[in-house]
């Protein structure tokens, strides 16, 4: 049985769409949980007449409507809410066709970030959109960082597959804004962009400190790209890094366990099992993650025996897990082993060995990770 299914996801033909990205991976609007539309805009997920409304209005600071499309979130089909937001705005100003002259300045830039919302892998039209908006504002760091976001997405693009001839003329610095290294490879750029945008003490400080945590957590995964010290010791996000999370964990059945978010869609309790080699998963979530374009073909390595505590050895799948997040830490390109359905949620080393140090604390009941 297993062997079938490893044979049939490697015949699968469809194109995987790279949803572990700048613009997917930041949900940035955790930080403004008080907000009842903000709340309601994670909910439903589309554009209402109430919500738009909160977008257009003056009243509401520019972190806060950011924070409302970055909650009305992405969808692998894409979504259409730029499109609602530019029928409000037409009937708002009584246009006939959407003239930016016309809009204000966070009306402007929030149509560009609902276009990249609404389909993440068309990334060219959304930046120039939002270069437009940011040439009215330059001074906002809230402007600055949606640049930035939406500008390492196309890095992230460009270390997958390389640049499209119609996307060469990015490559410019109108468009670079002195935001990247032209030394350095494009996933490292991913990393330096954020850098420069938190290095620049000249911004207006409008962006939530803790929604730039919830940013630079992700975009902080990259600086393990850059070789060059230069660039590594650029002064940015030292403050923003995480020294240590204490986690409460859950004793069921003589063991403990913590919730784990595995690739970004499922939120599971695992048993931490330090003594485990790997993560290990049952088939049903396996065929859940494929089912839901979170499995792609090159995620699955293989077959694997492994030895098991009544001395016989089992054949299993090895599989990469692209993201796993354990409170506030997020850890990329996990291995792991899929089991039969009823095998066991396992937190393995090949999740722990990401770590510098890891300790389990039986009096508190707490997991103690130092990064």
């Amino acid at each position: 049985m297993i062997r079938k299914i490893l044979i049939g996801l490697l015949l699968i033909n469809s194109i995987y769409t790279f949803a572990d990205s700048p613009i997917t991976s930041t949900p940035f609007y955790k930080a403004f949980n008080e907000i009842p539309e903000i709340n309601q805009a994670e909910k439903i997920g589309k554009l209402n007449y109430e919500l738009a409304s909160y977008l257009a209005s003056d009243n509401n600071s520019i972190d806060k409507k950011l924070a409302l499309v970055n909650a009305l979130g992405w969808h692998i089909d894409g979504k259409n809410n730029s499109k609602l937001f530019e029928l409000f705005l037409k009937n708002k100003y009584s246009l006939d066709y959407l003239d930016y002259s016309k809009i204000s300045n966070d009306e402007h830039l929030i149509i560009g970030y609902l276009t990249i919302m609404d389909d993440y892998n068309e990334v060219v039209e959304p930046l120039k959109i939002i270069h437009e908006a940011l040439e009215k504002n330059p001074n906002s760091y809230s402007y600055n960082i949606i640049y930035g976001l939406v500008l390492s997405q196309l890095y992230l693009d460009f270390g997958i597959r390389g640049a499209k001839e119609e996307e060469k003329f990015l490559i410019t610095n109108k468009y670079l804004k002195n935001l990247v290294d032209s030394k350095s490879n494009s996933w490292c750029n991913i990393y330096m962009i954020s850098a420069n945008i938190e290095k620049n003490k000249t911004l207006i400080q409008d962006f939530r400190e803790s929604a730039k945590k919830i940013i630079f957590n992700y975009t902080g995964i990259y600086k393990s790209n850059c070789r060059d010290e230069r660039l590594i010791l650029v002064p940015s996000l030292e403050k923003y890094e995480i020294k240590m999370d204490k986690l409460k964990m859950k004793k069921i059945g003589g063991v403990y366990q913590i919730p784990v978010l595995v690739n970004g869609i499922i939120e599971l309790d695992f048993i931490v099992d330090t003594g485990a080699s790997d993560v290990h998963i049952p088939l049903s979530l396996f065929k859940t993650l494929i089912n839901a374009n979170k499995i792609r073909r090159e995620d699955v390595i293989g077959l694997q025996t492994y030895s098991i505590a009544d001395g016989s050895d089992i054949e299993n799948i090895k599989i990469i897990l692209r993201k796993l997040e354990v409170g506030n830490f997020i850890v990329t390109n996990v291995e792991a082993s899929v089991g039969n359905d009823n095998s066991p949620l396992l937190l393995g080393q090949s999740f722990f060995q990401k770590f510098e140090n890891v300790s389990v604390n039986n009096l508190e009941g707490t997991l103690e990770i130092i990064p």
